[in-house]
């Protein structure tokens, strides 16, 4: 998998995850650069910027049981377009489980 970041239960339970002004290319043919799977607790994603260079799928993805709490705020593809958080927009997703 082709993550800038990427947050996954592999070596036990993640709880409460912040992700806080990154850049974060996107490579043609790569698919989400952040990616944040089962997180419990409140997840908050604030001031990152996205380089979006051939972005064919949305530019984060968040999976598992919704989190107790996801804060979105200030999270641009270069040049200032506002990314629209996870949970509406065709170029973001939230899967529920």
């Amino acid at each position: 998998m082709n993550a800038a970041i990427f947050f996954a239960p592999d070596q036990g339970a993640i709880s409460d995850v912040t992700v806080s002004c990154n850049v974060l290319y996107h490579a043609p043919g790569s698919y989400y650069p952040l990616r944040i799977y089962d997180v419990s607790g409140a997840v908050k994603v604030t001031g990152n910027r996205w380089v979006p260079d051939g972005i064919d799928y949305a530019p984060v993805h968040v999976t598992g049981p919704r989190p107790a709490t996801v804060t979105w705020s200030d999270n641009t593809f270069t040049g200032n377009k506002p990314i629209p958080p996870p949970t509406t927009g065709p170029r973001s997703c939230f899967v529920d489980q």
